[in-house]
């Protein structure tokens, strides 16, 4: 979330857009409710600022594979589709890897 936002499903939206390309209506992500919070390592706090500690909340969302993606390029330099092993096995936080589980279960 930006410093001005408050509202974690408008970030939601607005971020899936921003990184993806891909405009989701608000009614189409889905809040699981989980939050995982963490302490940033010391290589982001100038990043952060003040902030010391990060707290993500998990969304999802289900997008059609044809849909064109635009990243960004200031923030990820790759992007692919990947089953759930595939996405379990890729990312490196144990935050992303909790939130790919929580949404394995959820039927859109």
């Amino acid at each position: 979330m930006e410093w001005h936002e408050s509202r974690p499903m408008e970030t939601a939206v607005r971020e899936i857009a921003e990184e993806t390309g891909i405009e989701v209506p608000p009614g189409k992500v889905r809040d699981h409710r989980l939050c995982s919070r963490f302490a940033l390592p010391r290589q982001a706090w100038e990043r952060y600022g003040d902030a010391r500690f990060n707290l993500e909340h998990v969304f999802s969302c289900q997008v059609d594979s044809s849909s064109p993606i635009r990243i960004a390029p200031a923030e990820h330099s790759d992007w692919g589709w990947f089953n759930a092993d595939e996405a379990l096995a890729t990312v490196w936080s144990w935050s992303n890897r909790n939130a790919i589980r929580r949404t394995l279960s959820v039927e859109y």
